[in-house]
Parts: structure tokens; sequence; C-alpha cells
């Protein structure tokens, strides 16, 4: 199961990278352009990877069945040689599927440049501006992809109607305990299935509802299925609650919550004006979005400074560790996050009120913030401007010279460690100063100038809105020692257990 899950997750990266560059790319130029060579490439990378992907989650479903109606003969059935020609069988059906997509495709003619009504080359789009007659051709789409994803989806509602027949037999503490190891994969199937069948089941044609379904599969889905499989392993649920007892994940508990809601705040709005001709904000919610901006990214500020102090004692007073970092302490000083959080969102979302807009204005950015809303301002903005400067450029920076300091302190009471200490020290301490690198550079660059905006703007705000607040759960879950072995133990070692003691 997890030799087939960790291919799963190398394709879903492969995948969503299909799409999302590209997308983000777009999303910061007013003219969206793509090549022929290039939308032909991403036609077939995209049906490529999408018929693997689909192909694994059945053969998972097929392990699935094994595991529970066949458990005395599992270890035999799903030998490693029997999983490597499965998984080959996956890539060489998603090769032969996208080479007879694309080779339908560059058969037609396309007559001068077209626009596509998509924010990625998909194939009803593109039968929709041929120059030719294509409804053979569409025929074929139907019966390649729609027809073949409908087929295997029953082969996956077939396993599962095996497996509940199997288990009423079963006692309830077994029927309980093998349907949890199914439900994740169930989950999965929906995310993904149910989409590309509403997408590709049907005549050649587009609705404006194609974007929004295919978010789930090129996008949401492959974005959450390793969360959803790593929440439902036991081992992995075992050691994340032998974290929430220290410190250090007491506050990445509350940065990772932080982070989820300070992105929810961007991504909704940008994913629907992507599939949107029109992309308007009314003023309350534009108000209201930018209090929620300033509100949770102050306390992921404040709450990076709080773990850099814990980093500070758990390595330069480490006697005194539990002491001065108890529960009650890490209560507070949360607590003292969130205050300073509301306190520089209330005043950055008074100054703003204090303006005076004229008529309707278009802001230059994909999401309300303080300086394109100045920019439009029909009143003298210069002592706002200060007040902004000072109210979030100059926080950050203080803020930012504060973290530094820690770190200096650090590296000025380790220099008398002996090698391996101050290995294992600094190891504790450099993924928390990537986050920090890749959050508050960003916003220095934005916040600590003069009230002008700049190109630029747009590329570095998708670092602090979505790009860190993304990768930060990661990048500490892959740094984290117990995180670490319980991966090892799931993938190294339950694996050749099962395949060891074959005939």
């Amino acid at each position: 199961m997890y030799y087939f899950l960790s291919h799963l997750s190398s394709i879903d990266i492969c995948y969503t990278s299909c799409v999302t560059p590209k997308l983000i790319g777009d999303m910061l130029v007013r003219r969206k352009t793509i090549s022929y060579e290039s939308c032909m490439l991403q036609v077939f990378a995209m049906h490529f990877f999408g018929m693997i992907e689909i192909l694994i989650l059945t053969t998972m479903a097929f392990d699935r069945c094994v595991a529970i109606c066949r458990p005395l003969h599992y270890m035999v059935i799903m030998s490693r040689p029997r999983c490597h020609i499965l998984m080959w069988v996956s890539w060489v059906g998603g090769a032969v599927h996208s080479f007879s997509q694309v080779f339908m495709l560059i058969c037609l003619p396309f007559c001068g440049p077209n626009e596509l009504d998509n924010y990625y080359c998909g194939i009803f789009p593109l039968l929709k501006v041929a120059c030719t007659d294509t409804y053979i051709t569409g025929v074929l789409v139907v019966a390649n992809s729609g027809i073949v994803g409908l087929i295997i989806f029953v082969i996956l509602f077939g396993s599962y109607v095996v497996i509940l027949f199997t288990l009423r037999n079963h006692s309830a503490e077994g029927r309980r305990k093998a349907l949890s190891t199914c439900g994740s994969h169930i989950t999965v199937v929906i995310l993904f299935f149910g989409p590309s069948i509403f997408a590709y089941l049907r005549p050649p044609t587009t609705f404006p509802e194609d974007k929004i379904f295919a978010l789930f599969y090129t996008i949401i889905a492959p974005m959450f299925n390793p969360l959803i499989y790593t929440l439902r392993n036991t081992e992995m649920k075992k050691a994340m609650k032998k974290l929430t007892e220290q410190p250090m994940y007491f506050f990445l508990n509350s940065l990772s919550l932080s982070d989820l809601c300070y992105t929810s705040t961007v991504t909704p709005k940008l994913l629907t004006d992507l599939l949107a001709e029109e992309k308007i904000i009314s003023y309350n919610n534009c108000m209201t979005q930018l209090f929620v901006l300033h509100f949770l990214g102050a306390i992921e500020i404040f709450i990076l400074t709080a773990m850099a102090f814990d980093r500070y004692v758990a390595i330069c007073r480490p006697l005194h560790y539990t002491t001065i970092m108890s529960r009650q302490r890490c209560n507070e000083i949360l607590a003292v996050c969130f205050t300073g959080g509301f306190l520089h969102s209330a005043s950055q979302s008074l100054l703003i009120t204090f303006l005076s807009f004229c008529d309707y204005n278009e802001i230059d950015h994909y999401f309300c913030d303080v300086y394109p809303l100045l920019k439009l301002a029909c009143s003298d903005t210069y002592r706002i401007d200060l007040f902004v400067i000072v109210d979030s450029g100059l926080i950050a920076l203080v803020t930012f010279v504060i973290l530094m300091i820690s770190y200096i302190l650090i590296l000025h009471t380790i220099r008398v460690y002996p090698a391996e200490s101050r290995s294992k020290a600094l190891s504790t301490c450099s993924y928390h100063v990537t986050i920090v690198v890749l959050f508050f550079v960003p916003v220095l660059f934005v916040y600590i100038r003069p009230n002008i905006t700049l190109p630029e703007d747009k590329d570095f705000a998708l670092f602090y809105t979505i790009i860190a607040p993304m990768f930060n759960p990661l990048i500490y879950t892959l740094r984290n020692t117990e995180m670490k072995n319980a991966m090892k133990k799931i993938w190294y070692h339950r694996i050749p257990l099962q395949w060891k003691h074959i005939p």
C-alpha cells in the first residue's frame, strides 16, 4: 500500500506541476499566452500523469481488496515483483493514453491565434477552436478518456462492493479496522474521479463549470492526497501526538493553523477570479480581506519570533528550558501574538477607512493591500504613508532584527560545543531560518519603503501569502526526527516484512 502511495505522491507533484507554475505566471501578467508547442506538451504531460494516477489508485483498491478478502495470501499475491509489474503497467498505460490524445490533436488544423476559455490546455477547449469538423475526434476523445475513466471507476466501485460483502461476517471491531484502511483511499478517489468523469464522460462541449471541476483534479486533489494519507496513518498520528507536548511544536501547531487561515484569505478569491471574466470585490469585502490578512500575517510574524526565542532558550539555557518555556508561559506568549496581530491589523484598517475613494477603481493586485489602496485614494496620503511604513515596515524590520540577534547569540553560545553538538543544535534551527527567509524577505521588500507600487510586488507577495504558508508544515515535518522515524518505519520496515517470507 505504501509502495504505491510513494509513487502516487511523486505523480501528484509532477501532475500539479504541469498546471500550477503556468497558472501562477499568468496571474502576474496582463497578457496570458502559450505557444502551440507548449500547449501540446502540457496536454501530453497532464494526460500522462493523470492516467498514471488513475491506474495507481485502481491498483491501491486492488491491494486493499486482497488485504481484506485474501489476508492469508496477501504476501504472495502482492509480492515485490508483482508490485513492480503493476507499477510498470500504470506507466505504460499512461504513455499509451497520452500519446493517443496528443496524436488526435496534432492532426487538427488551427487557424491563427486563438483564445482558450480555460487556465490550461484542455482537449475540449482545443477542439472548440479547431478550424475543421471535430465530431469524430470528439467521439474518440470521449472513448479514450471518459469511458476508460468510467470503466476504471466501476472497477474501483466493484472492489469496495467485494470488500463490504466480505466484511459482513466480521466482528464490529474487525469491520471498523478494515474500513479505516479504506477511508482515505475512498476520499482521494472521490476528489479525483468525480470531477474527471464530469469533465470527460460527455459530448465534446465546454461548460462554465469545467474550470471549477478541473481545479479539483489538477490542484486540490494532488495537493491534499499526501496529507489525507498522512493523517490516516497510525504511526504518523502517534508521532504527531508525541510532539504536541513540546513547546516548539505547540507554537508550530499555532503557526500551521495561522498559515491555513492566512492563505485561505487570499486563495479562494484568487481561484474565483481565475474562473471569472470580470474580477470585482466590494469595498466592505476589500476592507475585511485587508484586516484579516494583516491580523493573521502579524500573528505569523510574532509566532516565528517566539519560536526563535524558544530555540535560544533550548540551546543557550538548556537546564532552565522546562521552567522558562512552561505551558503557562507558552499560552501567555501566544496570547501576546494574537493581541499584537489584532492591534496591528486594526490600526492598518483604521488608516485606510479615513481615505476617500472616488467612483470605480481598479487594483493592480490579486488581493486588497495597503499600498495599492493608497494609490487609488482621492485625498493626500503622505501622513498615512508614514504611519503605514512605521506600522508595517518597521515592525517587520525590528522583528527580523530580533530574530537575527537570537541566532547570533545561539552561534556565539555553540562555538565552544563539540562538532556533533553544534551540528545537532544547528539542525534544530535550520528549518526555522528557511521559513523566516521565505516569509520575511518578501515582506520587507514590499513594506519597508515609500508608498510606491512595483511590478515585482505581486511576485514577492506570492511568497508570503501562498508559498511560505503552504510549505511551512511540510518543512517542519521533514525536519523532525520523530516524524522521519515514523515515515521510515512506514516505507522501509513494514513493506519488507510483508515481502520477506515469500516462497
